[in-house]
């Protein structure tokens, strides 16, 4: 996949793929297709050619009539229907979306994640909130007061208590404990791990409000552990560490873990599974000592000796070690973890900061920029525009160019999203989105230009739409709905629609020559078949059959009622012939769907066939052969 970076260097980048789009494959009428459009869609069916010779001989024609469907279709404007557009643009903005996910953006937000995943911080903080989303601008210089005073030798933990909006502060002052990547939100986890161990950040701001974070000790994440214990409440036994120590020295003399678990455990969580806990980083065990004493058995099925705890005493039994591991190996599952998480926002954010430094030269921002912070909003609650000055130019991208009037109509449309902000800030914010909108939307153009492989994504699903709906339009429901055209098609091919030869039959199947002989002698002396059927280690079946059908032995002739005994693959036949069924035709009604799917075949020959003295049609013999060469 291309690299998603800056527009300057997309032009760098791209200048080969360019040139190679320029090289036309089709021409139908005035309108190129190109031969690295064949190529994407020769790859993405190279299944129908696999045991074949001269495969791009034999797709070109199935690729060439498609090319025309779609051609035809654009022609009739079925790409301008309402419910056209709005299936393929859902379909462009999460096909982009998922696109720009796929670049060194990602690649950087996975290492990065990585990195943090590799560390395990221990940190406290003060949190100053924004409820209701009020004005954030008096909650911000209350956490930056906070953060002077506490640079300037402040107590934290008594700020924390005295400050804090986060209702543990109180009783912890503030003490988070320790964490990794995915367990804070992702503008707290980056200000964490950019703050060293003993200093204290600025404010940073997440959707609960400012928060100041001291960091006070980091450590290696050893992954998880997947553990059993063993738990003796102290309460309930007044020697519990001896009994702790008896079934340790059973667990030396060879006795299961879990059979001790579930006989002397006192928890009962646990006891059911035998002593099974889950599986756990070191951060999400308490108390300290426990998650110490589980971190410290590296090899599975080991234990530790008995230990206490301020709850009682414990054993701890090793049953998966989850170590972290490389980066390529820890790479898909963090990709994964990032979109779930809702950080791939975040790779759009980035795109978005390094479009606007990579394009400035592209971007005019022409809208005054007091006009709008002073008359939108009651633009949009009167709708009245007199003097509103609609043509002025707003921005400018490249040769795009965006009026004031386009600006308020997004506003319009999109006002609901920034109603929650304070009022200050709502017009900023609603600027904000436009331009990013703009911004986005320019760099789509310029990876549908630039970017073959981004292009014929596109093409293959808005062509395939296009085919589709021109084919229902004029190939199915054409079919489905003529039932005069069904009836001639089914009258003129009457000697398509004839059943086959069959035989009506009782067939016995038997594991050994010797019973089939006897069935074969009980058939011959007129037995009836049920009775034989119940009598004999038998496979009894009955009913009309085709003459090749698979279940009658290839070898079968019905020159008598009783036949000759047939060895079918391990077993022993003998038929009993009632009747042969001479082939006949069959009713319209026992063959309509039949009919349908061979009319609607032969609608769409006729359209492609039709569509072809329609157009005139040329192909790059050349480029053919080079595809040829390159593509076999």
């Amino acid at each position: 996949m291309n690299k998603i970076i800056g527009f300057l260097g997309v032009l760098c980048c791209f200048s080969g793929i360019a040139q190679e789009k320029e090289t036309w494959l089709l021409q139908i009428e005035n309108t190129n297709v190109y031969a690295d459009e064949f190529t994407y869609m020769f790859k993405q069916n190279t299944e129908l050619f696999a045991d074949e010779q001269h495969k791009v001989n034999n797709y070109f024609p199935l690729f060439r009539d498609y090319q025309l469907k779609a051609h035809e279709a654009e022609r009739l404007g079925l790409d301008t229907l309402a419910s056209f557009k709005k299936e393929y643009t859902n379909f462009e903005d999460n096909f982009f979306n998922n696109y720009i996910t796929q670049g060194p953006v990602k690649d950087n937000m996975i290492k990065e994640t990585y990195s943090r995943k590799l560390k395990e911080l221990e940190a406290s903080h003060i949190l100053i909130a924004t409820p209701d989303a009020s004005d954030t601008l008096a909650a911000y210089k209350k956490a930056k007061d906070i953060a002077e005073q506490l640079q300037k030798g402040a107590d934290f933990k008594e700020m924390a208590k005295e400050f804090s909006d986060d209702s543990s502060a109180k009783s912890n002052a503030g003490y988070l404990g320790w964490f990794s990547v995915f367990d804070m939100v992702y503008p707290f986890e980056t200000a964490a791990y950019q703050t060293p161990v003993g200093e204290i950040s600025a404010p940073v701001k997440t959707r609960f409000g400012y928060h100041i974070i001291k960091v006070h000790n980091e450590r290696e994440n050893e992954g998880s552990r997947r553990i059993a214990h063993i738990f003796i409440q102290e309460d309930s036994l007044a020697n519990a560490q001896k009994e702790a120590y008896m079934l340790y020295d059973l667990l030396e003399k060879g006795e299961e873990f879990s059979v001790l678990a579930k006989e002397y455990s006192d928890h009962k969580a646990s006891v059911k599974k035998g002593g099974e806990f889950g599986v756990f980083t070191r951060r999400m065990l308490r108390p300290e000592v426990f998650s110490t004493q589980a971190f410290l058995l590296e090899k599975e099925r080991t234990y530790t000796k008995p230990f206490k705890s301020e709850y009682g005493w414990h054993l701890i039994k090793l049953l998966e070690n989850n170590p972290i591991l490389s980066y390529e190996e820890e790479k898909p599952d963090l990709y994964q973890q990032l979109k779930q998480s809702g950080r791939a926002k975040q790779i759009q954010n980035k795109l978005v900061d390094s479009l606007k430094i990579a394009q400035a030269n592209r971007i005019t921002y022409a809208a005054d920029e007091k006009y709008f912070a002073q008359h939108l909003t009651t633009l949009l609650e009167s709708k009245e525009y007199t003097d509103f000055p609609a043509e002025k130019l707003y921005l400018k991208i490249g040769e795009e160019q965006y009026t004031y009037q386009d600006f308020l109509t997004y506003a319009e449309n999109n006002w609901r999203k920034v109603q929650n902000l304070p009022e200050a800030k709502r017009v900023n914010a609603i600027e904000e989105m436009f331009k990013t909108e703009k911004l986005l939307t320019d760099y789509k153009k310029y990876l549908f230009t630039y970017d073959s492989d981004y292009r014929n994504k596109l093409l293959s699903y808005k062509k395939g739409m296009l085919v589709f709906e021109l084919l229902q339009k004029q190939v199915w429901n054409k079919a489905q709905q003529d039932t005069l055209a069904q009836k001639e098609y089914y009258k003129t091919h009457q000697n398509k629609y004839v059943s086959s030869q069959s035989y009506n039959i009782d067939m016995y199947a038997s594991p050994t020559k010797k019973e089939a002989k006897k069935i074969q002698k009980a058939l011959r002396k007129g037995k009836d078949p049920q009775e034989i059927n119940h009598k004999y280690n038998v496979v009894y079946t009955q009913g009309v059959f085709p003459v090749n059908s698979s279940k009658i032995p290839k070898a079968y002739t019905p020159a008598e009622k009783v036949s000759e005994i047939y060895k079918n693959n391990t077993m022993f036949v003998v038929i009993n012939l009632y009747e042969e069924v001479p082939a006949q035709a069959l009713a319209f009604s026992a063959v309509k769907g039949k009919v349908i799917s061979e009319l609607q075949e032969e609608l769409e020959q006729e359209l492609v066939k039709e569509l072809h003295q329609r157009y005139n049609l040329k192909t790059n013999q050349e480029t053919l052969r080079k595809l040829q060469q390159q593509l076999e």
